[in-house]
C-alpha cells in the first residue's frame, strides 16, 4: 500500500492549487480526479483580481498568458437600466480579471502541482476513507489528510459526515453558451428585473455569454429561447455581442444552491465547492477556491508537526470568516427581485467586500499583465 502525507480528491481549481502549495513545502501528494485529464466542466471560467494576483505569486500566470487567454480590457454594469461606473482598466496595482476555459486552466494547474512533486492521476474515481486509509477505484492508499475538493456533491463530504452549517436552496438558474465573432473585449453585465444576463472574452476569440433567471422559470429543452430572450432584455450585452454567431450547443444548470459545510474534521477538511458555494452571479467561484487553497494550505502547514487538528479547525473558521460576507450579498442579489434602488446598493456593497476581503494579494500580476497582454491581443 502506497503511503501519503495527503490525498486530495478533486484536481480541478481547489484541488490542484492545494496540492501545488503542499508538495511544493515538501509534503507527499497524491491527486485524484474522476474525469479524464483536460475534460471540461460546467464553469463561468471568470477569475477576480485576486485570484489573477495569486496566479501571479504562484508563478502560474505566465503560463495562462502563454496560452492566448485574453485579460479583459474594462468593464460596464448596468441595473435597471442605469449604468454604473465604467471601468477601463483596474486600479493600480490591480490585475485585470480574465476568464479562461477550464479545459486549459485545469489542466495547467494539474501541471503545476505536478511540478512541484505532486503525483496527479485522473481517471481515478474516490471511493471511501476509513483509519486513514483511502479506497481509491483501483487501489488503497494511506494518508494522513484527506482533502475533498471534488465538487458540490462530493464524495468526501459523505464520507466523512461533513455536515452543512448553512443551506439555502438555489434562487436562479442559468444558460451558457459560446459565440464566434464578437468584437467584444471587455466584460459586460446588465442586471434586470428577474434576468441577469453578461458576456465577456474567452479562449480561442470567442465570447461566453450567460443569462441568470429566476429558478422557478426554469425550463428544460429550451436553452437556446431562454437565453436569446434574455439576451434581448439585457440591451446593453446584447449590443456588445455584435454580430456574434452562436457556437455549439446551450448548457444550463439549476443546482445552484447557497451552503457553507463544515470544513474539517480528524484528518479531513474540504475546499473549493466541496466547502463552501454560492450563486454564480458574483462570478467568485475560482477565486474563491484558490484562496481557500492558500487559507487549507496556510494552516496545514503551520499545523502539520504540531496539532493539525487544531490547525484544521482553524482553517475552517477562518474559511467562513473570509467569505460569509460576500456569500450573503451574493444570496440577496442572486433572487433577481430587488427592487432598483436596493439592487443597485447591493451591487456596490458586493463590490465593496470583495475589495476588504480580498484585496489585491501582488502587484506582479499587473507587471506581467501588463508585459505580456500586447502580444497577446
Amino acid at each position: 500500500m502506497d503511503n501519503f502525507d495527503v490525498v486530495v480528491a478533486g484536481g480541478r481549481c481547489a484541488g490542484a492549487a492545494t496540492a501545488m502549495l503542499l508538495a511544493d513545502s515538501g509534503l507527499r501528494v497524491l491527486v485524484v480526479d474522476r474525469a479524464a485529464e483536460g475534460a471540461d466542466t460546467l464553469s463561468g471560467h471568470m477569475i477576480k483580481p485576486d485570484g489573477i494576483a495569486r496566479l501571479a505569486a504562484w508563478g502560474i500566470l505566465p503560463d495562462l498568458l502563454g496560452t492566448g487567454c485574453p485579460p479583459l480590457s474594462g468593464g460596464q454594469v448596468v441595473i435597471a437600466g442605469q449604468h454604473l461606473a465604467r471601468s477601463t482598466s483596474p486600479p493600480p496595482g490591480t490585475p485585470s480579471p480574465m476568464a479562461p476555459r477550464r479545459t486549459i486552466l485545469d489542466r495547467l494547474l494539474q501541471e503545476h502541482a505536478r511540478r512541484a512533486g505532486a503525483r496527479v492521476r485522473c481517471s481515478t474515481t474516490f471511493r471511501g476513507w476509513r483509519n486513514g486509509v483511502v479506497t481509491l477505484g483501483d487501489s488503497t492508499v494511506r494518508t494522513r489528510l484527506l482533502i475533498g475538493a471534488d465538487g458540490r456533491r462530493s464524495a468526501v463530504a459523505r464520507a466523512v459526515a461533513a455536515p452543512y452549517v448553512h443551506l439555502r436552496p438555489g434562487r436562479s438558474c442559468a444558460w451558457y453558451a459560446y459565440w464566434d465573432h464578437s468584437p467584444l473585449t471587455e466584460l459586460l453585465a446588465e442586471l434586470g428585473d428577474g434576468v441577469f444576463a453578461g458576456a465577456f472574452p474567452t479562449h480561442h476569440a470567442q465570447v461566453l455569454a450567460f443569462v441568470q433567471l429566476p429558478v422557478t422559470a426554469w425550463r428544460p429543452g429550451r436553452g437556446e429561447q431562454e437565453l436569446r430572450a434574455g439576451l434581448k432584455r439585457c440591451p446593453s450585452v446584447a449590443a456588445g455581442l455584435g454580430n456574434a454567431e452562436l457556437s455549439g450547443r446551450v448548457v444550463g444548470v439549476r443546482d445552484l444552491p447557497s451552503y457553507f459545510r463544515r470544513a474539517a474534521g480528524a484528518g479531513w477538511a474540504l475546499v473549493g465547492d466541496a466547502a463552501h458555494h454560492k450563486d454564480p452571479l458574483g462570478a467568485r467561484g475560482i477565486a474563491d477556491a484558490l484562496l481557500g487553497a492558500e487559507l487549507l494550505a496556510d494552516h496545514v502547514l503551520r499545523g502539520w508537526d504540531n496539532d493539525l487538528d487544531q490547525a484544521l479547525h482553524g482553517y475552517a473558521a477562518e474559511l467562513t470568516r473570509v467569505l460569509q460576507p460576500t456569500a450573503h450579498v451574493n444570496d440577496r442579489l442572486a433572487g433577481l427581485d430587488l427592487p432598483a434602488q436596493q439592487a443597485r446598493r447591493a451591487w456596490q456593497a458586493l463590490q465593496a467586500t470583495e475589495r476588504q476581503i480580498y484585496p489585491a494579494t501582488s502587484s506582479s500580476a499587473a507587471s506581467v499583465i501588463a508585459s505580456e497582454a500586447p502580444m497577446r491581443w
